[in-house]
């Protein structure tokens, strides 16, 4: 029951919304993206999988987030989405790391070694999200812009094959979304 009321007081509390074809969107006092009313969440295997393999980088994500003033949560939603919290991860586009930088800017300059390292990619990452993020941006388009770029303007790419309304891969803004609620303490489904 407890549970439940914390539930209604978090839709209840919400910052700010924008809508997507999946729905209007918005997060909640408490870092939670609210999709539709509902509060996308991790799958029990996925939040097993976060708590042994994304959680040890939490307090990178501490510190990345002081620097920058980006969410831990937000930090430990992309590491989940981009790698699975594998800091020698590497895509076949070239992307390292814990976060997956793989443009020169999302880089910061770093070597492909440095990025190999963890305190390195999450600082990197966070400094990243960081430049991607307006003040008007939520999560889902700063999520978009990370994983699929922006227009000249600093908004996201707007797709209408998207759920969200956004250009992404396919499922990556739930993936994010789902493991920051996660992050945020929000629970899994």
């Amino acid at each position: 029951m407890l549970a439940l009321v914390a539930l209604v007081a978090l839709a209840s509390r919400s910052s700010s919304s924008a809508k997507g074809t999946r729905g209007p969107w918005q997060t909640n006092s408490f870092g939670g993206v609210e999709v539709g009313g509902k509060l996308p969440l991790l799958s029990t295997a996925d939040a097993r999988s976060f708590e042994a393999t994304v959680r040890p980088w939490q307090a990178i994500a501490h510190d990345a987030s002081a620097e920058t003033g980006v969410p831990v949560p937000w930090i430990l939603g992309v590491i989940f989405a981009e790698s699975r919290g594998n800091p020698r991860a590497r895509s076949s586009a070239g992307a390292i790391g814990l976060m997956q930088l793989l443009s020169p800017e999302a880089r910061g300059g770093l070597s492909e070694t440095e990025l190999l390292d963890p305190v390195a990619n999450i600082h990197a990452g966070a400094r990243f999200l960081q430049r991607l993020r307006r003040s008007v941006d939520q999560l889902p388009e700063v999520a978009s812009k990370y994983n699929a770029g922006a227009e000249l303007d600093g908004s996201p790419h707007r797709s209408s094959s998207s759920p969200w309304g956004l250009r992404e891969q396919p499922e990556y803004i739930d993936r994010v979304v789902a493991a920051n609620n996660y992050a945020a303490g929000l629970g899994a489904s």
